[in-house]
């Protein structure tokens, strides 16, 4: 699919008003820590203000305090945030900005929670929750936007102005900030409802993101929203859980997708030493991989040729039918027999340039079903 000139205008636009932002700057370091922190700074500098507009995202209860005013605790059991809010319910907040956690993350952090507890997960990303909300292990986790922080900061802002002109001036830059992050995940995320959207960002829009600085956190996005799209697709054809994961190579500076599946039964619970292969695929750029993950320790290396040797040879002797890539095309001239990653990683790929979300579903669909069938023997 090719874009039209009107949608890089707009996306320069966006990287423009991204590097006028000083706030963005300061971002840059840790983006995920700073929000947290400002947002920790907002209840403390502006408390009128963060409390109109953090009490919406929490409800009454018993367990609330209702003298005092609103606080906040930092990083409390690695919780972001953990905000007080008179006569409400503690309300905590996980802040994921361009990413997702996923949901054993979100039940860890539900342990160390009284049960009386308000949950919501901030972030750029939907997580896809049916009305936008989940029950994950004992607690109810809410979604909600950054594009709902701008519109409730600066709703706030409008009733409970703080008396200091800088806090409110630097507040009205964080609202400004947050609207250009949703401006830019809706230029640059996918759509889900068009098939012949391309995966992958084209070289003229990632020299645009790149004078901003956020080429890494769009394509980060974007593998999540494919993800999300790849699960949903999986879960309706497979009519099983099989776990979609994206990342970040820093090493090529490319988004990453893949699936695992263990072969063969788990140990005894909680067993550290569990020697079960893992077969899959992944999609690292244009590079398409079916790999195998070794369990056998015996066969793991740090740089010793005759392991990776042996390792290779036993991913041949049994899971070779396995690396049959069909359509996909030749191996490519500069690809050795097997490629792979120490300390236990053997793969095959193919290179495919130009893929639509809707090839690659397909793709997808059919190499995890043979993961499945080779998985289950």
């Amino acid at each position: 699919m090719r874009r039209s000139d009107e949608w890089y205008s707009g996306l320069e636009a966006v990287v423009q008003d991204l590097t006028d932002e000083p706030l963005f700057h300061f971002s840059l370091g840790s983006k995920e820590l700073f929000h947290s922190d400002f947002l920790a700074w907002f209840v403390s500098a502006a408390p009128e203000a963060a409390t109109a507009v953090f009490q919406p995202w929490t409800s009454s209860g018993e367990t609330g305090d209702s003298s005092g005013a609103i606080s906040v605790r930092r990083e409390k059991g690695h919780l972001d945030l953990l905000i007080d809010v008179p006569g409400m319910l503690p309300l905590v907040i996980e802040n994921k900005v361009f990413s997702l956690p996923d949901e054993t993350q979100l039940a860890d952090y539900g342990t160390k929670l009284p049960l009386e507890t308000s949950c919501v997960l901030l972030s750029l990303v939907d997580p896809g929750w049916v009305d936008g909300a989940t029950t994950i292990g004992s607690h109810r986790w809410r979604y909600l936007s950054y594009g709902a922080l701008a519109v409730a900061i600066g709703d706030a802002l409008s009733i409970h102005p703080p008396r200091d002109p800088f806090t409110a001036d630097l507040l009205c830059h964080y609202r400004r900030f947050c609207a250009v992050l949703v401006r830019l995940r809706d230029l640059c995320g996918i759509d889900a409802q068009d098939p012949q959207d391309l995966v992958h960002l084209d070289e003229r829009a990632l020299e645009i993101l790149r004078r901003g600085r956020v080429h890494d956190a769009a394509q980060k996005l974007r593998a999540r929203q494919i993800a999300q799209l790849l699960q949903q697709e999986l879960g309706r054809d497979l009519h099983r859980h099989v776990v979609i994961g994206s990342g970040y190579a820093a090493r090529g500076n490319k988004a990453l997708l893949e699936a695992f599946i263990p072969v063969g039964e788990p140990g005894e619970p909680g067993d550290k030493d569990d020697l079960r292969d893992w077969i899959g695929w992944q999609l690292e750029g244009n590079q398409f991989r079916l790999a195998v993950q070794v369990g056998d320790r015996r066969l793991h290396s740090r740089k010793d040729p005759a392991r990776r040797q042996a390792r290779e040879e036993y991913v041949a002797a049994r899971y070779e039918r396995y690396f049959d890539f069909g359509d996909l095309g030749a191996v490519p001239k500069s690809t050795k027999g097997w490629n792979g990653y120490d300390p236990n990683f053997v793969y095959r790929y193919r290179l495919i340039d130009g893929i639509t979300v809707g090839e690659l579903a397909d793709i997808v669909r059919h190499f995890t079903r043979r993961a499945l069938h080779e998985a289950e023997g």
